[in-house]
């Protein structure tokens, strides 16, 4: 079970102009169903309050910013796109098999201790996200996939490694019928 609620304040100190907060929450939830089964489902939010907006402070579902650690902002099947606004909810679900489960492997080989130990995991992957994006700013520019909700859909392989390494490969498709092979990599 996680959870988090984040804020900041930003941008220049008169409130009348370009100051702003901005706010994000996440909620997710990781249950083991059975031996090789696990099921992932998460509310994540960002919203921005503020009358002036400068357009790279505004949250973005498909770039990755990584401003409040441990909320994504990916919403798969979506990956060509950088939709933009001051108000993000994603709705996620994930159902994993566990082709190699997790767990802490250690080389022989390597001498050194701090680097002869790590993770490593393979699952494959079935998932939707579900998002809806609207900008309420004054420096609107684009309502491109603003104000509808959005569905993202597919299956992917997780390869987890060093340094805890996650490798996506997912096929996903979206709610404009467009589909294609994606490729995601953290650290």
């Amino acid at each position: 079970l996680k959870y988090q609620l984040l804020m900041r304040l930003a941008g220049n100190p008169d409130p009348e102009e370009t100051q702003f907060w901005r706010v994000g929450f996440t909620w997710a939830h990781h249950m083991p169903v059975k031996r090789k089964w696990n099921f992932t489902y998460g509310l994540h939010s960002f919203y921005t309050l503020g009358r002036t907006l400068p357009f790279y402070e505004k949250n973005f579902v498909g770039i990755e910013r990584r401003e409040f650690p441990g909320i994504s902002s990916q919403l798969r099947g979506y990956e060509p796109y950088a939709i933009t606004g001051t108000w993000v909810n994603m709705v996620k679900a994930e159902l994993k098999f566990a082709l190699i489960p997790y767990q802490q492997i250690k080389v022989q080989q390597i001498p050194l201790p701090k680097f002869n130990e790590g993770p490593i995991g393979a699952y494959l992957t079935a998932f939707i996200d579900q998002g809806y994006v609207e900008d309420q700013s004054n420096s609107r520019r684009d309502d491109f996939l603003q104000k509808e909700w959005l569905r993202g859909y597919g299956v992917g392989l997780n390869l987890i490694g060093f340094y805890d390494t996650l490798l996506r490969i997912e096929l996903s498709r979206n709610h404009l019928e467009q589909s294609g092979i994606n490729f995601h990599g953290t650290l």
